[in-house]
């Protein structure tokens, strides 16, 4: 490329020679002569000046290409299952299967006994019961498969009733606290084991011995679908249903966020059964205004990433927030037992030239970037509407322009990384 170069400069100012020769021979005054030699050996030494100053530029680039930025937003969403509450609250129950265990058709949940009956002893009959329940629901006839997998349940729920006594949720910390005793029950009855069968043999044994002192139940109830078991109710079952959720209006959807509400229970359990599930949230308006309905969003929850549809939004003109509604039909285990739980959602805001920040830059008072048009350096106007940590959107149709330079085009090779750049300059070696 030097050798080439110094052939151009040489050509250059042979021609200029040759030009100056040519014009005393002709001119008839000798100042037009003077005058277009200065001009010529201005145009050398502007080339010359361009052509050294490539020799020391390193670019990085990249092409302009219509792309989107999104914003990311966490926000707490309620609940709405399709959920029926069974049983009696005030009752002396025991519960068969453990809180949140996924159950099926025609399996038992829970007896109810008379009131005579001896807490203690009930509360032994439900933990081995449990335990039962979750040795036959591991699926596996290899003793040391089943206890990793009862290890693994036990540090969940033991983490599980940790974060609800920070939180001063007591009742669900002592649904756990249940829970927690049947596994541990489990994991004792396996101890030194080659053998599942023996466990539950055992464990089956005990609680024949234990039914036949308590006597005969009142009640035994059944699961009529399949779906997910959950010992408690927390009484918005009747207010916010599958089946009206979308009917409520916006103080109606607010009053759910409600924390000091008083809402009275009903049920000593309920079953969810159906994989369907309505997240209700409200975000700022400026935020809703880039939701739209129909469309699916990836959000993030506790046990992973869920898919949501955007079923309806709801505005009132002297709120500031905006109710969503979004459903799903895959219904995630936190999710069938929780009724307020956080949600991370990222939504594509805004469209356009998709330009890296590093990119930018002011040049003559006009904002843009520079891009590389062949082996000269241009600089191309842009209008920013969006920047988010790195990068920009421009965009791409911008109705002000200052009419000094050139609007940035789809392809064009932006300039990402350069020094000393400004509009003219020559870049050695670039095509």
């Amino acid at each position: 490329m030097r050798k080439l170069l110094a052939k151009l400069l040489g050509w250059l100012i042979e021609a200029i020679e040759k030009l100056k020769v040519f014009l005393k021979r002709f001119s008839r005054r000798t100042y037009s002569t003077v005058a277009v030699i200065l001009v010529c050996a201005i145009l050398l030494l502007d080339v010359g000046y361009h052509f050294s100053k490539g020799f020391t530029s390193s670019l990085e680039t990249m092409s302009a290409r219509v792309g989107t930025l999104g914003e990311t937003v966490s926000f707490d969403a309620f609940l709405v299952r399709e959920e029926k509450t069974i049983g009696n609250a005030s009752s002396k129950n025991v519960y068969y299967v453990a809180d949140g265990e996924r159950v099926k058709n025609g399996m038992p949940l829970m007896a109810t006994y008379p009131d005579g009956v001896n807490d203690e002893s009930l509360a032994t009959l439900t933990r081995a019961k449990q335990a039962i329940s979750i040795l036959e629901s591991v699926n596996d006839a290899r003793p040391e498969k089943v206890s990793e997998t009862i290890e693994l349940r036990i540090a969940g729920v033991s983490l599980a009733i940790e974060e609800a006594i920070r939180n001063g949720n007591v009742e669900k910390a002592n649904r756990q606290k249940d829970t927690l005793a049947a596994l541990m029950l489990a994991r004792e009855k396996l101890n030194g084991l080659a053998d599942l069968s023996k466990a539950l043999a055992d464990l089956t044994q005990a609680v024949k011995t234990m039914e036949k002192n308590l006597g005969e139940p009142t009640r035994i109830i059944t699961a009529e679908e399949s779906g997910w078991f959950a010992h408690s109710v927390d009484g918005y079952e009747a207010v916010a249903s599958a089946e009206n959720v979308k009917g409520l209006d916006y103080e109606a959807l607010a009053a759910l966020f409600d924390e000091e509400r008083s809402v009275t229970p009903s049920g000593a359990g309920k079953m969810i059964t159906s994989h369907k599930v309505y997240a209700i949230a409200f975000v700022d308006n400026d935020f809703a205004a880039s939701f739209v309905l129909g469309r699916q969003y990836s959000v993030a929850v506790e046990d992973g990433n869920l898919s949501l549809t955007l079923e309806k939004t709801i505005r009132q003109d002297d709120e500031s927030r905006t109710a969503l509604i979004f459903s799903s039909l895959a219904l995630t285990e936190s999710l069938a037992m929780k009724r307020i739980t956080s949600m991370t959602l990222t939504v594509e805001t805004h469209e356009g030239f998709k330009i890296p920040t590093s990119a930018y830059t002011v040049y003559k008072g006009v904002h843009g970037v520079f891009i590389l048009k062949g082996f000269v350096v241009q600089f191309r106007e842009i209008s920013v509407v969006y920047r988010k940590d790195s990068m920009m959107i421009a965009d791409p149709s911008p109705k002000d322009k200052s009419g000094l330079f050139k609007l940035l085009s789809d392809n064009d090779n932006i300039i990402i990384k350069g020094e000393d750049l400004y509009d003219g300059k020559i870049i050695q070696g670039a095509s």
